[in-house]
């Protein structure tokens, strides 16, 4: 099944390795599941659980990831980003 992304998924394929110097045949698009938003204003968390679930796991499976724990994720981001923030101000003070 493909869904209205996979036009534009297959071009950034070609191009990633085309940049790579690989065959296209080295990039292969799949399509799956991922979570969606329940609200809308949660994408940029969307986007950023699933980039960080792919980033940390060797095989990638967002699919995992549920909307209901968006909220959880905003909260754990935030806490995250602010600690990073105080981290910085405190190194340079």
């Amino acid at each position: 099944m493909m869904s209205h992304n996979s036009r534009p998924a297959a071009s950034l394929a070609k191009i990633v390795s085309r940049l790579l110097g690989w065959p296209s045949s080295a990039c292969s698009i799949q399509n799956g599941t991922c979570p969606q938003q329940i609200n809308g204003s949660d994408c940029g968390v969307a986007v950023v659980a699933v980039a960080e679930h792919v980033w940390q796991h060797s095989h990638p499976n967002p699919s995992s990831l549920r909307s209901v724990s968006l909220d959880q994720y905003r909260s754990e981001l935030l806490d995250r980003m602010s600690e990073q923030v105080e981290r910085a101000y405190t190194d340079t003070s």
